[in-house]
């Protein structure tokens, strides 16, 4: 009985190694190939998009660079725009021509710019002078940097002491920077029509 035992277990455990072992068809074959060119075609169109997504990765990264590049600039160039204020309200024009343009001058109540076209653009300065620090109000309320980082204009709202009953005039001013030799200057200042 014993040998009856071990035979059956012996012819079991052959019988189920064969069915693993079973030789594979030509159908077979085609199924896998088929499986492995949908496999090849998925990982294509994954590929392709993760390079799509990387490229958009660095198109963000990038915008974003500059966007904190132009903000930075941005706060430069508004500390400079103030030191021409307080310079001009005190009659302190030999410090304003530090922060100007070479084509760019000031005088005692103008400044004037010479543009490309040999055009002069003269900005009366007067009521800079007779801004009162301590009772005004200057921000910016706006700023952008050209396509070429080659001009940045930057939009001042003054709100000046009240005219009468409590009522403001405000004024909106533009200051134009241009960079020269790598350093931003103060190029044209121009009121919002």
């Amino acid at each position: 009985m014993m040998y009856f035992i071990i035979f059956l277990s012996v012819l079991i455990l052959i019988s189920g190694c064969n069915t693993q072992n079973k030789p594979i068809t030509t159908k077979d074959k085609a199924g896998a190939k088929q499986d492995s060119s949908v496999l090849l075609l998925q990982i294509n169109q994954l590929e392709n998009e993760l390079t799509s997504a990387n490229n958009q990765i660095k198109q963000l990264q990038h915008k974003l660079t500059r966007e904190e590049n132009v903000y930075f600039l941005r706060n430069q160039l508004d500390i400079m725009a103030h030191t021409m204020f307080s310079a001009i309200m005190f009659n302190e024009l030999d410090r304003v021509t530090d922060y100007l343009s070479e084509k760019t001058s000031i005088e005692e109540n103008e400044l004037i710019t010479k543009k490309p076209d040999n055009k002069t653009m003269i900005y009366d300065i007067t009521w800079i002078k007779n801004l009162h620090s301590d009772l005004d109000y200057i921000r910016q309320r706006a700023y952008y940097l050209s396509d070429d980082d080659s001009s940045f204009t930057a939009i001042y709202e003054f709100i000046p002491r009240p005219v009468e009953h409590g009522e403001f005039q405000i004024g909106v001013l533009h200051i134009e920077f241009v960079k020269e030799n790598s350093e931003w200057k103060i190029y044209h200042l121009y009121n919002d029509i």
